[in-house]
């Protein structure tokens, strides 16, 4: 079973962005309500709900689907 998150979990990431200020490391941080991404050294946070990035990760995936589908039908045309 997993386990609750009851308090905030901030992690640097990989990943960098670029702010008016240059670039910088991006934060990550699970909350309760979802996950909080903010550029370190700075105080704006922006929130994606886990229902809006479940919504979207399975968009993604059934692009990707459809995407790969047409590639095998071209696949298909070109050895006929």
């Amino acid at each position: 079973m997993p386990t609750p998150l009851t308090k905030p979990i901030a992690r640097e990431t990989g990943r960098l962005v670029r702010t008016p200020t240059g670039v910088r490391p991006m934060i990550a941080t699970l909350t309760a309500e979802g996950l909080e991404l903010r550029a370190k050294g700075t105080r704006t946070r922006y929130l994606l709900p886990y229902g809006s990035a479940w919504i979207r990760a399975a968009q993604l995936a059934a692009a990707q689907q459809v995407a790969e589908r047409k590639e095998r039908r071209a696949l298909r045309k070109l050895a006929r």
